[in-house]
């Protein structure tokens, strides 16, 4: 690759366009010469930013890099051309950043928009990549071959880096070998084999835990004394760190089948004495029952000697219930003749208190009478008292309201006025302490004075990595916004699928029913053909295969409404379809857009994992660190500005607040003049207010509101009291005429009723005296004697029942116990519990040994299942720990009696060693052959650290090596630029796939003498003549006149310029 021509706007240090032509550079080495800070690295990093859109140091991106000193309708953009084998490529590229809109917003003011990244690669033909931003940086990545790194590693040997690949320990040097040739997968092999070998030893040792644990579960046997041998051996086994897994097998199984025997032989006496205890239950229930028989009958005999002696008592209760039934038709009568005295005496009774009641009443009338002339005259007394006060009290209500609203409004102006003597009084204070603090501003401002431009480039920094911040925030939104649009386009593309198949069925559906129809045409025609005359679609007379027609025709109204069914589902398909593809062309495009952001803020993913489930978490967790990491040199920047923008600050800002304190002084006093008018058109108010006020207090009947509403509500209430006083009154006295009334007519009917029931009550006393002597009483105290009540005639009744149902059932149960009990004696209970509860006893001791027996038998044989796996699983693991260890250490060189040198740092060595073959090639040229780089062999490498990659010095005279870091600067230099060209050579070599033309060499000669600069610059004018160009970075004055070619940048305070010089 060499540089055919570069074009920079707004973009760095130089505000406006610049274009540098290589074209001119006649010679292949050239000098980049200028001030301190003018742009001279700014020319390198824009080749870099252009080809990968990063600058050479890697601390900042191209948004970071447009021109403090451009205008602001400048755009900022770098344009680069460079020809490679005879082909020429054009690259532009443009940051994000805000420029000036062409149209102005609606009020006419300045708009500011954001102009997106972007890159354009023109090909050897002229035409132009088609392809998005990620496409077109991949297509400029495959054309060169190589990425950022290795190419900033072989075209420019950057500025301070100098010693860093010399001096580094072997440690550093393995980092920076691996990002270069890119070796990180033997440390992954490295990696994956420590971790397969530590998980399996893990394995080992857990398996080995495990099995102690699982030994420790094991129960032992009730051992007869001729084993105790094999007891205390199995102790010794428990206590074993390796278990000899063999014989730990062998004496389990022993000590299993001895556990069996003894269970099945407790299984035995468990059967024994479960037939034992049915038996004995059994007789137990059969002697309970006879005896419960026997203590029956013997109940029954009691019972009946019982009935016996009740028998005569029975025959009285008989006899007296005959005379009761005699006595029934007497007491009938009897009480019709006492119903009917009754109610002649009960009405005698009714009349005597009615008289009574209807003489109260009519006294109660008369009071009642007098109660309403009295309510008359109260309600006549409170209308002329309302008539009299009412009106006018109502209409006192409506001035009080007004008064409350005056007063209200004397309290509003009266706060109003203290508002403005406050703020008046509190505006003249702050102007006398703003005149204070503004002399402290200007006598600190004469001592702060002249520290501007010592902050100008920190400040400038701080500015960018605040809109780094800002940028990293609308990263982190953007990103929620993808994501919900993300699902949004799915639920879209399922419908569009959706609505494709309805279509493709109904135009499947369609076709179908157009052939058919057309056939059927087709068959309709044919039969109407005639041999021998025309047809009238093809002309022809002879017709040797007409068309038949098969099965059921269509007609024409059903091929059209399939037909408008296919058009209604096409268009429902073609909208769906376009809905996705904006919705999707929307989403694609803010995620490039969100991507480009992305990349050129740093934040980096595994890209091609985007659609894993985790994407958008590893995207979060990226953008976190992106605006961590900024947030981190944020505050670097600000430590670093130090005391000089401490010193800044507080000229800044007792400058800022002495101008703000004049402003304010002058707005305090503006506002004193202008409140004057507005405090005394208050105070005057105020007293219009308070005059008004108490004239209307004057007019009042009353000095409260409250006190006339209470007697406008006396007089309301008082009337309708009056009122209510009244209706009731005359209620009461309607109420009680009625009464009075009702009463004189209930005395009239009661008269008649006793009159009639007199009558009735003398014929059915005859009607009794008749009755007794029929039914045989000669006397009406035998016929009382004689009287039973229904409920005592019914209980005589049911005792004489109950008695003869008892005499039968005892006499029944007494035959079928007595032939139930034939030939069976009693039997002793008590000792048959005996029996069955030792049997019992037995029975569950030997039940609870034999579960034990059980229980303990199923875990040691669990214990020897898992043994037997865990035996079977450690051999394995061993045999895989033996190969995988053996591997691990090889490989990450920890093998014991061998150099530590692990397989990533030995393929690296490979490269080291070609790496100072090459740099001892320029370095001879350069010192005359006085010392030569040396890669330390292997049998001087330390034991301790990483080792592999060291470097010493082998000074050819004197046959002596020493370390690096021992030689000068000026051999430090040449050493070091011997490497980094000797590096550059390797990598071309092994990733280029273009041929780099071209090199940057960024400062460093100022430490060499005449002589060792001389044969540094003879080495590069050699390295230059091979058809490359080395361009030299550098203000050291020596060398503009060593070369002749030169690029001088220029600064000034509208930016920096650039132009050739030739000598």
């Amino acid at each position: 690759m060499r540089p055919v021509r570069l074009e920079m706007s707004a973009f760095g240090s130089y505000a406006g366009k610049v274009e540098i032509d290589f074209t001119q550079v006649k010679q292949g080495l050239f000098l980049v010469t200028g001030d301190t800070g003018a742009g001279k690295t700014t020319i390198f990093d824009a080749i870099t930013y252009a080809l990968y859109d990063q600058t050479s140091g890697g601390r900042r991106d191209g948004n970071m890099m447009r021109s403090q000193y451009a205008q602001k309708e400048t755009d900022t953009y770098v344009k680069y051309t460079f020809s490679s084998s005879g082909k020429c490529y054009t690259i532009r590229r443009n940051p994000e950043y805000l420029r000036l809109g062409k149209r102005r917003g609606k009020d006419g003011s300045l708009r500011y928009v954001k102009e997106a990244p972007g890159v354009e690669l023109t090909l050897p033909d002229g035409s132009v990549y088609q392809g998005k931003k990620r496409e077109t940086d991949a297509k400029i990545a495959e054309i060169m071959g190589m990425d950022v790194d290795q190419f900033t590693q072989i075209a420019m040997i950057a500025q301070g880096d100098f010693l860093k690949l010399l001096h580094a320990e072997s440690k550093e040097r393995k980092a920076i070998f691996s990002r270069i040739f890119q070796t990180r997968l033997y440390a992954d092999v490295q990696e994956n084999l420590k971790r397969s070998a530590s998980e399996l030893y893990s394995r080992l040792e857990n398996n080995l835990k495990s099995a102690g644990a699982q030994l420790n579960r094991v129960e032992y046997l009730e051992l007869l004394e001729e084993e105790e041998e094999k007891r205390k051996r199995w102790e010794e086994l428990r206590e074993l760190e390796v278990l000899p897994y063999e014989e730990v097998l062998e004496n389990l199984e022993w000590m299993i089948q001895r556990g069996r025997q003894w269970e099945l032989k407790k299984e035995e006496e468990q059967k024994s004495l479960q037939e034992q205890l049915y038996t004995l239950n059994g007789t137990k229930k059969e002697a309970e029952s006879i005896q419960k028989l026997w203590d029956s009958l013997n109940k029954v005999r009691e019972k009946q000697q019982a009935l016996e002696e009740e028998r005569e008592a029975v025959q009285k209760i008989e006899k007296r219930l005959l005379l009761g039934k005699q006595a029934e038709p007497v007491q009938r009568q009897e009480l019709l003749c006492r119903q009917t005295e009754k109610r002649v005496k009960e009405q005698e009774q009714l009349i005597r208190k009615t008289k009574e009641q209807l003489e109260e009443e009519r006294r109660l009338l008369k009071e009642r009478m007098l109660q309403k002339e009295q309510a008359r005259i109260f309600r006549e007394e409170a209308e002329e008292r309302w008539i009299a006060n009412g009106p006018k009290l109502m209409d006192a209500m409506e001035r009080y309201s007004h008064i409350e609203e005056l007063e209200a409004e004397l309290k509003k102006r009266k706060s109003q006025k203290e508002t403005l003597w406050n703020r008046q009084r509190g505006w003249k204070e702050e102007v006398q302490r703003d005149r204070k603090v503004q002399q402290e501003c200007r006598e600190k401002m004469d001592l702060c004075a002249g520290s501007k431009e010592r902050l100008f480039s920190l400040k400038t920094q701080k500015k960018t990595l605040e809109e780094e911040e800002r940028k990293l925030a609308e990263l982190t939104e953007r990103k929620s916004q993808l994501e919900r649009q993300e699902g949004e386009i799915r639920k879209v593309q399922e419908k569009a699928v959706h609505d494709r198949q309805a279509y493709l069925s109904a135009h499947e559906r369609y076709e179908f029913f157009a052939q058919n129809f057309l056939k059927a045409q087709a068959g309709i025609l044919a039969r109407q053909l005639v041999e021998g005359e025309a047809c009238p679609v093809c002309g022809s007379k002879v017709h040797p295969n007409p068309c038949q027609m098969e099965g059921d025709t269509l007609s024409q109204e059903e091929v059209n409404q399939a037909r408008k069914r296919r058009d209604e589902l096409e268009q429902l398909r073609d909208q769906s379809e376009e809905a996705f593809r904006t919705k999707a062309a929307d989403y694609r495009a803010r995620w490039e857009a969100f991507a480009k952001e992305c990349g050129k803020l740093g934040i980096v993913w595994e890209e091609e994992k985007r659609t894993a489930e985790n994407s958008w978490e590893r995207i979060g967790q990226a953008v976190f660190l992106a605006v961590d990491g900024c947030e981190q040199r944020l505050k670097k920047c600000q430590l670093e500005i130090g005391q000089a923008e401490e010193q800044q600050r507080q000229y800044e800002k007792a400058k800022m607040a002495e101008q703000e304190l004049s402003e304010r002084i002058q707005k305090l006093e503006q506002h004193l003049l202008e409140e004057e008018e507005p405090y005394r058109e208050a105070e005057r108010k105020v007293q219009i207010l308070e005059g008004t006020l108490q004239a209307g207090r004057e007019a009042l009947p009353y000095a409260a509101k409250q006190e006339a509403a209470r007697r406008l509500q006396e007089l309301k209430t008082e009337k309708a009291d009056a009122r209510r006083r009244m209706q009731e009154a005359e209620e009461q006295e309607q109420k009680k005429a009625s009464l009075v009334r009702e009463l004189e007519g209930r005395i009239q009917e009661a008269d008649r009723m006793i009159k009639k029931w007199s009558a009735e009550w003398e014929e059915e006393k005859g009607a009794y005296v008749l009755s007794l002597a029929s039914q045989g009483f000669a006397t009406e105290e035998a016929y009382q004697k004689a009287l039973l009540s229904e409920a005592k005639q019914g209980e005589l009744e049911e005792k004489i029942k109950a008695y003869r149902a008892r005499v039968h059932e005892a006499s029944g149960m007494e035959q079928t116990l007595t032939a139930e009990l034939a030939g069976r004696a009693p039997m002793d209970l008590n000792a048959l519990e005996v029996r069955i509860s030792e049997t019992a006893q037995n029975l569950e001791t030997v039940r609870e040994h034999q579960m034990k027996l059980h229980g303990m038998n199923a875990k040691n044989q669990e214990v020897l299942t898992y043994l037997m796996e865990a035996s079977q699983k450690q051999g394995q693991l061993e045999k895989q720990y033996a190969v995988i260890g053996n591997l691990s250490r090889t490989a990450n060189g920890t093998l014991s009696g061998s150099v530590k040198l692990d397989l990533e740092t030995y393929v690296q060595r490979q490269h080291f060693r070609q790496i100072i073959h090459a740099a001892n090639r320029r370095l001879t040229e350069m010192n005359g052959g006085e010392f030569l780089l040396r890669c330390r062999s292997v049998e001087d490498l330390s034991g301790r650290g990483q080792t592999g990659l060291d470097l010493d010095i082998y000074h050819v005279a004197s046959d002596t090596t020493r370390d690096v870091k021992t030689l000068s600067g000026g051999e430090s230099f040449m050493a070091s630029l011997s490497m980094a060209l000797g590096l550059a050579d390797i990598v071309q070599r092994t990733a280029g796939a273009i041929h780099l033309e071209t090199m940057f060499v960024d400062e460093g000669f100022g430490s060499l003498d005449d002589q060792a600069r001389e044969q540094a610059i003879r080495v590069l004018n050699n390295l230059a003549g091979g058809n490359r160009l080395v361009g030299i970075i550098s203000h050291v004055n020596e060398l503009k006149e060593q070369i002749d070619c030169k690029l001088v940048v220029t600064r000034s305070d509208q930016g920096s310029l650039v132009h050739w010089e030739e000598v």
